[in-house]
């Protein structure tokens, strides 16, 4: 069998999974044409090159292009891609994504306090409120926020997921905060203490 038969039925089997799985995050028409291109085309050339998808990822990423929905879909399991893929793929999309769409940042317990009320973040669905997730640390302690953008309230968790496993962080200890945006995106934040040794 030739490479290319081979990777044409890899790239079929991919599309069926894909098709199959009724979780999977819906991408728009644009947004489906940015995914085709970065493992589509990847997947119909003779060879398989990750480094040519952690490439076209990384150039979407820096046109501001790359959403939240379709980081989503490209670190989804459905893939097959291996944890430390995913973590290249995760750590290439935050270094390059615009400040908006996705970051990572430290704050004190006093500026986070007045970032959530300045934005008019709302607990998410199943968490406790931001002033009693707070209360369980000393007023000295900085948080760490894991943010994420995305066009549905699922698609940005499931990006701000990727990136908390990607950082082997545990999500269940986090306060989970949300916000919709004046452009109609969901802005996710996870909130994180920051470790003192």
């Amino acid at each position: 069998m030739k490479k290319s038969e081979l990777r044409k039925i890899i790239k079929e089997e991919l599309q069926a999974v894909l098709r199959e799985k009724e979780e999977e995050v819906e991408l728009s028409s644009d947004e489906q044409k940015i995914f085709d291109d970065i493992i589509g085309e990847g997947l119909t050339e003779a060879e398989v090159d990750f480094k040519d998808i952690l490439s076209k990822v990384k150039r979407y990423a820096r046109k501001g292009v790359l959403t939240a929905t379709i980081l989503a879909k490209l670190t989804s399991p459905t893939l097959g891609f291996t944890s430390d893929q995913v973590k290249d793929i995760t750590q290439i999309a935050n270094t390059e994504m615009s400040q908006d769409q996705q970051q990572s940042a430290t704050i004190s317990y006093k500026d986070l306090i007045k970032k959530a009320k300045k934005e008019g973040w709302k607990s998410a669905p199943g968490s406790i409120p931001l002033t009693m997730f707070v209360k369980k640390y000393d007023k000295n302690t900085n948080f760490e926020l894991i943010t994420a953008v995305g066009q549905t309230e699922a698609a940005a968790w499931q990006s701000a997921d990727a990136n908390m496993k990607a950082n082997k962080m545990q999500t269940f200890k986090a306060g989970k905060q949300k916000v919709k945006l004046a452009n109609g995106n969901i802005q996710v934040i996870y909130i994180m203490p920051v470790a003192s040794f």
